[in-house]
């Protein structure tokens, strides 16, 4: 497939505004914001329902800013990652990489504006136990 295949093949938005379910990260990478902060992105698949087997990826950022970093360890805690797991202040690869790798988790797409392409809004996901439920999601 060449990338003209590629770009008439694409499909903006998904999972689309409020889609709910089931999702495996099936890889996770490591990388660090501009500032130099630990960010990761997360390929997630989803596990049941009719897009049973279609991914995207999920990105979940650090920085100076302490509320944002609280959401941010809430997300990964409620995919999983138990709180304790951060005293023991892990590398971000290999040791959260491999901790990310294989959880299951529900999420919940929504969409941020984005002032510099308003036709490609920005996903943002919100992560809740595989347990738990939209209305309850975990941390929120």
């Amino acid at each position: 497939m060449g990338m003209k295949d590629i770009a008439n093949n694409r499909e903006a938005n998904f999972p689309p505004e409020g889609w709910e379910g089931k999702v495996r990260c099936i890889d996770a990478r490591a990388k660090s914001t501009n500032a130099g902060y630990p960010a990761f992105g997360l390929w997630l698949e989803i596990v049941d329902g009719a897009d049973q087997g279609r991914s995207f990826w999920d990105n979940i950022y650090f920085s100076a800013n302490a509320n944002f970093n609280h959401q941010s360890l809430t997300k990964l805690e409620a995919a999983g990652v138990e709180p304790a797991f951060w005293d023991s202040d892990p590398e971000p690869d290999p040791q959260v990489i491999d901790k990310l790798t294989g959880l299951v988790f529900n999420i919940r797409a929504t969409y941020d504006p984005n002032d510099n392409d308003p036709s490609n809004p920005w996903l943002r996901c919100t992560y809740f136990p595989a347990e738990g439920t939209a209305e309850q999601p975990a941390g929120f």
